[in-house]
């Protein structure tokens, strides 16, 4: 999937609490969830849930292969406001988010 293609995944749907959504920064993905939305939906909160390597699959840390715990976060909150195209950023910052998608990517070369 192309990074616009990425960008727009779910941009018109009004999050909920509780969806999933993915954060970008450039090649890396985070998974997280929506914690808290504005009267008007067009501002949420989210948090990254935890993740750890599945150390049970073949392959070793250069194969992603994650797990994600749902309801289980890490840091702080994160201000995240819809655009006038329609995207989903971070207030303040490159990251771009995805709802309607829950991975984890790292990219061990960047």
């Amino acid at each position: 999937m192309r990074l616009e293609e990425f960008m727009n995944v779910g941009s018109n749907d009004k999050p909920k609490v509780g969806d999933k959504c993915t954060m970008h920064l450039w090649s890396d993905a985070n998974p997280c969830q929506v914690v808290r939305v504005s009267a008007s939906g067009k501002t949420m909160w989210i948090k990254e849930n935890k993740t750890e390597h599945d150390k049970t699959k073949e392959g070793g840390m250069g194969h992603q292969n994650w797990l994600i715990h749902e309801n289980e976060f890490i840091g702080d909150e994160m201000k995240i406001t819809k655009r006038k195209n329609g995207q989903w950023r971070e207030t303040g910052s490159n990251c771009f988010v995805a709802l309607g998608q829950w991975r984890k990517y790292y990219d061990w070369e960047f």
